[in-house]
């Protein structure tokens, strides 16, 4: 044999060589992986259906709340009537918060550990701006301010939903129907 053929052979052998270890190393991760796609699965299942309840309550209490800030600003709701609406939208978002606050938040999420909490809170302090604004001078601009931070608390409702609908459709599930927007 000659240096050469020795040095082919040799070439072809750790090619091969790389070639198996690294089947064997793409199957472990695949079998590992496979499992880990199994269980987050089945934990972002078990999070949607502890979550579906209090977050449509927070989507209705969300539009709801829209709807009797335009009928406020537009002068067809008195502001004792305001008032009373805002403190029972209050109650109802307060127990939708806690009640969402006690969920566990799968891995399977990664960054977005909080996600639909942060909306829920945001909604708070709405109400609370909106109190406000029923009893201010500048009821125009107080109002305004409320209906901004409404609008940010609708954008973290929908970055929650979207990490649902992304992480749904990363573990090959099909999108859910039950986290869209909630009304306007």
């Amino acid at each position: 044999m000659t240096q050469r053929t020795l040095s082919d052979r040799t070439r072809w052998m750790v090619l091969i060589g790389l070639v198996v270890s690294g089947l064997a190393g793409a199957t472990a991760v695949y079998f590992v992986t496979s499992a880990n796609r199994s269980s987050d699965r089945e934990a972002v299942l078990r999070y949607e259906t502890q979550v579906l309840a209090p977050v449509r309550d927070l989507s209705v209490v969300a539009g709801s709340l829209a709807d009797a800030s335009e009928a406020f600003r537009k002068g067809s709701v008195a502001i004792a009537t305001f008032a009373r609406t805002l403190d029972t939208y209050e109650r109802a978002l307060r127990l939708d918060s806690e009640r969402i606050d006690v969920v566990k938040v799968p891995v399977a999420f990664g960054a977005r550990a909080n996600m639909f909490a942060p909306a829920a809170q945001e909604y708070l302090a709405v109400i609370s701006l909106y109190k406000n604004a029923a009893t201010a001078s500048d009821r125009a601009a107080a109002l305004d301010a409320a209906d901004a931070k409404a609008a940010h608390a609708l954008s973290l409702y929908r970055e929650a939903a979207r990490a649902l609908q992304t992480a749904r459709l990363r573990l090959g599930l099909p999108r859910s129907v039950n986290f869209s927007d909630p009304p306007r």
